[in-house]
């Protein structure tokens, strides 16, 4: 089990840093697009 666990848990992990991601970006989608027109400028 140990072994799995190791394995697993690494993913769940980086699916769960990606789920947190992807709200932060739905949820700032306004200020980056902004900032991101700034910078390009």
């Amino acid at each position: 089990m140990a072994v799995a666990d190791s394995g697993v848990k690494p993913l769940q992990n980086a699916m769960k840093m990606a789920k947190v991601a992807i709200q932060l970006d739905a949820g700032n989608k306004h200020k980056v697009r902004k900032d991101d027109e700034a910078v390009r400028l």
